[in-house]
Protein backbone atom coordinates (compact mmCIF):
# COMPACT_ATOMS: atom_id res chain seq x y z
CA UNK A 1 0.00 0.00 0.00
CA UNK A 2 1.08 3.32 -0.47
CA UNK A 3 1.42 5.68 1.78
CA UNK A 4 -0.06 9.11 1.65
CA UNK A 5 3.39 11.31 1.32
CA UNK A 6 4.19 9.27 -1.37
CA UNK A 7 1.21 10.36 -3.60
CA UNK A 8 2.84 13.83 -3.19
CA UNK A 9 6.39 13.21 -3.99
CA UNK A 10 7.11 14.85 -6.98
CA UNK A 11 11.09 14.26 -7.08
CA UNK A 12 10.36 11.99 -9.78
CA UNK A 13 8.67 14.66 -12.37
CA UNK A 14 11.90 16.62 -11.18
CA UNK A 15 14.91 13.94 -12.14
CA UNK A 16 12.79 12.95 -15.25
CA UNK A 17 12.70 16.98 -16.49
CA UNK A 18 16.51 17.92 -15.49
CA UNK A 19 17.88 14.09 -17.19
CA UNK A 20 15.43 15.26 -20.32
CA UNK A 21 16.67 18.81 -20.18
CA UNK A 22 20.19 19.03 -18.66
CA UNK A 23 21.60 15.93 -20.12
CA UNK A 24 23.19 15.84 -23.42
CA UNK A 25 23.32 12.82 -25.79
CA UNK A 26 26.72 11.74 -24.22
CA UNK A 27 24.98 11.82 -20.88
CA UNK A 28 27.14 15.09 -19.61
CA UNK A 29 24.91 18.12 -18.52
CA UNK A 30 24.57 21.09 -20.33
CA UNK A 31 25.91 24.29 -18.67
CA UNK A 32 24.54 26.02 -21.32
CA UNK A 33 20.85 25.11 -20.57
CA UNK A 34 21.43 24.78 -16.86
CA UNK A 35 22.83 28.63 -17.35
CA UNK A 36 19.60 29.54 -19.20
CA UNK A 37 17.12 27.53 -17.30
CA UNK A 38 18.60 27.95 -13.62
CA UNK A 39 20.78 31.22 -13.92
CA UNK A 40 18.50 33.80 -15.56
CA UNK A 41 15.49 33.22 -13.27
CA UNK A 42 17.81 33.32 -10.36
CA UNK A 43 18.90 37.12 -11.71
CA UNK A 44 15.17 37.73 -12.22
CA UNK A 45 14.74 36.71 -8.85
CA UNK A 46 17.24 38.85 -6.81
CA UNK A 47 16.38 41.70 -9.16
CA UNK A 48 12.91 41.30 -8.23
CA UNK A 49 13.22 40.76 -4.56
CA UNK A 50 15.08 44.19 -4.62
CA UNK A 51 13.45 46.29 -6.55
CA UNK A 52 9.49 45.31 -6.28
CA UNK A 53 7.65 45.28 -3.26
CA UNK A 54 4.36 42.81 -4.20
CA UNK A 55 4.08 40.45 -7.42
CA UNK A 56 2.16 42.36 -10.02
CA UNK A 57 -1.29 40.57 -9.98
CA UNK A 58 -0.79 40.40 -13.83
CA UNK A 59 1.80 37.81 -13.43
CA UNK A 60 -0.16 35.49 -11.34
CA UNK A 61 -3.38 35.90 -13.62
CA UNK A 62 -1.37 34.61 -16.98
CA UNK A 63 0.91 32.16 -14.92
CA UNK A 64 -2.54 30.67 -13.36
CA UNK A 65 -3.75 30.20 -17.08
CA UNK A 66 -0.44 28.65 -18.71
CA UNK A 67 -0.35 26.31 -16.01
CA UNK A 68 -4.01 25.20 -16.75
CA UNK A 69 -2.75 25.25 -20.38
CA UNK A 70 -0.06 22.56 -19.56
CA UNK A 71 -2.17 20.79 -17.51
CA UNK A 72 -3.90 20.09 -20.87
CA UNK A 73 -1.04 19.89 -22.67
CA UNK A 74 -0.23 17.09 -20.85
CA UNK A 75 -3.01 15.23 -21.27
CA UNK A 76 -2.82 15.80 -25.08
CA UNK A 77 0.87 14.62 -25.11
CA UNK A 78 0.34 11.18 -23.40
CA UNK A 79 -2.78 10.69 -25.60
CA UNK A 80 0.12 11.50 -28.74
CA UNK A 81 2.46 8.92 -26.81
CA UNK A 82 0.08 6.16 -26.87
CA UNK A 83 -0.88 7.05 -30.55
CA UNK A 84 2.48 7.30 -32.13
CA UNK A 85 3.74 4.23 -30.66
CA UNK A 86 1.99 2.18 -32.88
CA UNK A 87 2.77 3.82 -36.01
CA UNK A 88 6.36 4.11 -34.74
CA UNK A 89 8.94 1.24 -33.70
CA UNK A 90 10.05 1.54 -29.86
CA UNK A 91 13.35 2.73 -31.07
CA UNK A 92 12.52 5.60 -33.21
CA UNK A 93 13.75 9.35 -32.15
CA UNK A 94 10.08 10.75 -32.34
CA UNK A 95 9.04 8.50 -29.61
CA UNK A 96 11.67 9.52 -27.97
CA UNK A 97 11.04 12.93 -28.54
CA UNK A 98 7.28 12.49 -27.45
CA UNK A 99 8.75 10.91 -23.92
CA UNK A 100 11.05 14.02 -23.41
CA UNK A 101 8.21 16.34 -24.00
CA UNK A 102 5.84 15.03 -21.75
CA UNK A 103 8.65 14.76 -19.17
CA UNK A 104 9.09 18.56 -19.62
CA UNK A 105 5.21 19.53 -20.02
CA UNK A 106 4.57 17.67 -16.63
CA UNK A 107 7.17 19.69 -14.97
CA UNK A 108 5.66 22.61 -16.42
CA UNK A 109 2.86 22.27 -14.84
CA UNK A 110 4.36 21.54 -11.66
CA UNK A 111 6.30 24.82 -11.82
CA UNK A 112 3.25 27.08 -12.99
CA UNK A 113 1.39 25.61 -9.71
CA UNK A 114 4.62 26.31 -7.53
CA UNK A 115 4.47 29.82 -9.06
CA UNK A 116 1.19 30.77 -8.36
CA UNK A 117 1.24 29.36 -4.58
CA UNK A 118 4.13 30.96 -4.39
CA UNK A 119 2.37 34.53 -5.12
CA UNK A 120 -0.63 34.05 -3.27
CA UNK A 121 1.86 33.12 -0.50
CA UNK A 122 3.64 36.73 -0.23
CA UNK A 123 2.81 38.46 2.78
CA UNK A 124 0.57 41.02 3.33
CA UNK A 125 2.89 43.76 4.72
CA UNK A 126 4.19 44.94 1.30
CA UNK A 127 8.06 45.54 2.37
CA UNK A 128 9.23 43.82 4.37
CA UNK A 129 12.20 41.35 3.99
CA UNK A 130 9.88 37.97 4.13
CA UNK A 131 7.69 39.31 1.63
CA UNK A 132 10.62 41.02 -0.74
CA UNK A 133 11.94 37.42 -0.72
CA UNK A 134 8.44 35.83 -1.56
CA UNK A 135 8.48 38.24 -4.69
CA UNK A 136 11.72 37.13 -5.50
CA UNK A 137 10.78 33.52 -5.39
CA UNK A 138 7.58 33.58 -6.90
CA UNK A 139 8.80 35.96 -9.96
CA UNK A 140 12.48 34.14 -10.32
CA UNK A 141 9.91 30.49 -10.38
CA UNK A 142 7.65 31.95 -12.75
CA UNK A 143 10.77 33.39 -15.28
CA UNK A 144 11.87 29.49 -14.70
CA UNK A 145 8.09 28.34 -15.66
CA UNK A 146 8.34 30.68 -18.95
CA UNK A 147 11.68 29.35 -19.89
CA UNK A 148 10.21 25.91 -19.62
CA UNK A 149 7.67 26.54 -21.85
CA UNK A 150 10.23 27.37 -24.55
CA UNK A 151 11.63 24.28 -23.42
CA UNK A 152 8.33 22.48 -24.28
CA UNK A 153 8.01 24.43 -27.67
CA UNK A 154 11.36 23.60 -29.05
CA UNK A 155 11.07 19.84 -27.85
CA UNK A 156 7.20 20.02 -29.94
CA UNK A 157 9.13 21.72 -33.17
CA UNK A 158 11.84 18.84 -32.89
CA UNK A 159 9.16 16.11 -32.71
CA UNK A 160 7.11 17.85 -35.35
CA UNK A 161 10.07 17.76 -37.81
CA UNK A 162 10.90 14.00 -36.97
CA UNK A 163 7.30 13.13 -37.77
CA UNK A 164 7.26 15.13 -40.87
CA UNK A 165 10.28 13.52 -42.42
CA UNK A 166 9.47 9.74 -41.38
Amino acid sequence: MTSLSSKFDVRGIVKDHVAATLQTNEGKTSIGNAACLYGIPLLSAVASGIWLTSVPGELLTVISILAGLSFALAVFVFELRITAEQKFKRESYVLTLIDRLYKNVLYSVLIGILSVVLGVLVPGSSGTVMSRLFVGLCVGVSCHYVLVLVVVLRTLQAAYREMAIG
